[in-house]
């Protein structure tokens, strides 16, 4: 039980710097390629 906390909380870190990365990849490249895209949910700008 244990293993899987430290496996979930592992997963949720890590799709937290996702959305963190894909908001990043989003300011770089600008929305317009995002459109429609995965990363669009994580753009606030």
């Amino acid at each position: 039980m244990l293993f899987f906390q430290k496996w979930t909380k592992l997963f949720n870190i890590s799709r937290e710097i996702l959305k963190k990365l894909g908001c990043f990849l989003c300011v770089i490249m600008g929305n317009e390629k995002f459109k429609g895209n995965l990363f669009q949910n994580y753009c606030i700008v």
